[in-house]
């Protein structure tokens, strides 16, 4: 991980084809709730193992997600967070970014969905909110909608999970580039198996549309809190499909400005 004029990039940002967020802008960040304040943690994949190594082990499924200030970081109200990502994102397609939480479907049996399903995450029933800004250049933002989102939607991590708080991850990993595109409502009285084929290859998420933005192409979002509310981050994706050209990395826009200051110098 490295920190470079304000941002904080990490690497391994893909995942089974996915491509994740992969800086934060320390300057455009804040509000972050105690234990839960290392904006790092929302950069890469989400959390595939639940307390690895202890005896509550477990992978992610829509009924056991992350829950640690370790692998999370939470926005407080009135705070917000910057995220950059490694490509261009390309707006037009509908659903070009996934948001994941730390969402969970209540279950009343082992696995077994209400009915109605209930979802709850980021403290609160129904999950958290956030009004969510866009940018291409991290200095003009422009909102993708007039009012905040809420973030309610689950994620798993293996297509071929048999146990809803399984201790060993599977041997198929979910997409996190492919949206998910089911209501909260679907999951009615379903059971694990059921529930898990709602998901298809899909890691789920909490998927924006951007076309309001009115933008064409953006590398930037920015998630804005309401006051009296909260939302927690594990990761946050592109679609397989509006992924774009690589960007330079903070790092490498550093390595760029050093050669160009050492070459004036020795000019002089």
């Amino acid at each position: 991980m490295l920190t470079v004029a304000g941002f904080v990039a990490v690497s391994g940002t893909h995942s089974n084809g996915a491509v994740f967020a992969s800086a934060y802008d320390a300057s455009q960040t804040s509000g972050l709730i105690s234990g839960y304040d290392n904006a790092a943690n929302a950069l890469g994949g989400p959390t595939l193992v639940i307390e690895p190594g202890s005896p509550y082990q477990g992978i992610l499924t829509p009924f056991d997600p992350p829950f640690e200030g370790t692998d999370l970081v939470g926005i407080g109200g009135g705070g917000q967070l910057t995220l950059q990502f490694p490509n261009i994102v390309n707006v037009g397609g509908g659903n070009e970014i996934g948001v994941f939480s730390n969402v969970l479907l209540e279950d009343v049996g082992y696995g077994d969905n209400a009915n109605p399903a209930v979802a709850y995450g980021s403290g609160d029933y129904g999950g958290g909110h956030a009004s969510v800004y866009v940018s291409a250049d991290d200095k003009t933002w422009f909102p993708i909608s007039a009012s905040p989102i809420t973030f309610d939607k689950p994620a798993n991590g293996y297509v071929d999970a048999t146990d809803p708080y399984q201790v060993n991850p599977g041997n198929q990993l979910a997409d996190f580039g492919v949206p998910f595109t089911h209501s909260i409502s679907e999951f009615n009285g379903l059971d694990f198996a059921q529930t898990l084929a709602l998901f298809g290859n899909s890691g789920g998420g909490t998927w924006l549309n951007l076309a309001g933005s009115g933008l064409s192409q953006i590398d930037y979002i920015q998630f804005r809190v309401p006051q009296g509310d909260e939302l927690v981050v594990d990761a946050v994706s592109i679609n397989n499909n509006a992924v774009g050209a690589a960007v330079p990395e903070p790092t490498a826009l550093a390595a760029i400005g050093m050669g160009v200051l050492l070459i004036a110098r020795r000019r002089r």
